[in-house]
């Protein structure tokens, strides 16, 4: 199952306290921790070893060249598949992990060709080392949660709700009572909204990119498109 947590901001939290958010989510994966910082991001996942057992397969994961970092809870039906494709060799290959060709994908071709190659359930928080940007990626069918919170001094993203809204910058939280009443009619709070403010999910099928130095989401796309198209 896997879960991850992560900030994008000049003021990130002191490992212990940050550890202490990551730890909510231990249960969704009990076999690794991983953790991966620079100036103005840090990452944490917790890992379910599924595909490959090894520490090769360990997240947070950079990519070959070192431009981008990857947390990525979910599974690739068609990473073999999109290996070929990219023509990425076994030998350039430390693992045998779906997230590994991920981390390959990211710097052959754009987000938005790189989400529309994805046949699986996902979600993935990748960070552009060089152009200090963020990519919050979800599934199709929203299998795989992800959740953000948009703060004056920058964006924090987990896998559990609950992990975001225990962050200090949402210390003074306000409740959306429209959302309230959506929640306790449904069961569930309704992509993209959550019931406090400045708090939201990713939608399914939806990719954003988040810029640090505007602190704002500078694209919000849905990449999966719906229409299905008969030739007869």
């Amino acid at each position: 199952m896997c879960g991850f947590l992560g900030e994008v901001t000049p003021k990130l939290l002191e490992k212990a306290h940050f550890k202490s958010l990551l730890d909510l989510s231990v249960h969704r994966g009990p076999d690794q921790q991983g953790f991966w910082k620079d100036t103005d991001c840090q990452m944490g996942f917790n890992r379910l070893s599924i595909l490959d057992l090894s520490e090769n397969g360990k997240q947070p994961m950079l990519s070959p060249k070192g431009e981008f970092v990857m947390v990525f809870n979910g599974e690739i039906y068609n990473y073999k598949a999109l290996q070929k494709k990219y023509q990425i060799s076994d030998s350039e290959l430390r693992s045998t992990s779906d997230s590994e060709i991920l981390s390959h994908l990211i710097e052959k071709v754009s987000l938005d060709v790189f989400a529309k190659e994805l046949n699986g359930m996902f979600a993935i928080a990748i960070w552009n080392i060089k152009y200090r940007k963020l990519y919050l990626i979800r599934d199709f069918s929203g299998i795989k949660p992800l959740y953000y919170g948009l703060h004056t001094e920058g964006i924090v993203f987990a896998s559990q709700f609950n992990q975001v809204f225990k962050h200090p910058f949402f210390k003074s939280k306000k409740l959306r009572p429209d959302i309230m009443k959506e929640f306790f009619g449904l069961g569930y709070m309704h992509a993209p909204n959550t019931v406090f403010e400045h708090i939201y999910q990713v939608e399914p099928g939806q990719y954003l990119v988040w810029d640090h130095e505007t602190k704002t989401i500078t694209e919000r796309k849905t990449y999966f498109d719906w229409n299905i198209k008969r030739d007869y």
